[in-house]
């Protein structure tokens, strides 16, 4: 029996360490990533930046999903040397860029059980209009990108206070799901084996 355990307790030895074996080596091979709000947001800027391009005062509104977006887009304009206004903050009555983000999805397809491949997606329609109202520019924008990042990264970087940011994973392999209750249970069940084994023999010798 004592051989019986020795396999179970190598087993389970073998299946958790290797985990924290190898996210570690995922994580070294993609030390820094961008949230997935910023990989969204990201993706509307690069959908924006065209438009504003010609301008260097302006206001802005987002409408929609991705409400996180408009923040990320205003902190780099401004750091590029725009006048970037909100729609409702006081300042000089500049031409307003309004845009509405239809989907903003992050998706997970597994690598393998540590490495993900993450895809985001951005579709928004954006309107530029003049101080009184009339439009100047209206068109839609559709932005793709996708990235590799470990499986602890993908969790670490989602912000729960957006959906958008938040995605079910993938789950594990198939094998670490079957076998990590099994190996658990069968060591669990070796061990009080021979917990009371022992303790039956104490008592007869006793």
């Amino acid at each position: 029996m004592s051989r019986i355990a020795c396999i179970f307790l190598l087993c389970l030895f073998c299946v958790a360490p290797g985990t924290a074996q190898e996210a570690s080596a995922a994580q070294e091979a993609f030390p820094e990533k961008d949230t997935h709000a910023d990989f969204l947001s990201e993706l509307v800027q690069e959908c924006l930046d065209e438009v504003a391009a010609d301008h260097s005062s302006l206001r802005i509104k987002s409408q929609g999903k991705a409400a996180f977006a408009v923040g990320h887009v205003v902190r780099n304009w401004t750091a590029a040397g725009k006048s970037i206004y909100l729609d409702d903050a006081p300042g000089p009555e500049n031409n307003l860029l309004v845009f509405t983000v239809d989907t903003a999805e992050i998706t997970f397809e597994r690598i393998n059980k540590n490495l993900l491949s993450r895809s985001a997606e951005i579709a928004l329609t954006y309107w530029l209009s003049d101080p009184q109202g009339r439009v100047l520019q209206n068109d839609s924008c559709q932005k793709t990108a996708d990235d590799e990042l470990s499986r602890k990264d993908a969790r670490a970087l989602a912000d729960t206070r957006y959906p958008e940011t938040d995605p079910s994973l993938p789950s594990a392999s198939r094998w670490r799901r079957l076998a990590e209750p099994v190996v658990l249970i069968g060591a669990t069940a070796v061990g009080t084996y021979l917990f009371f084994n022992l303790r039956s023999r104490r008592a007869d010798s006793g």
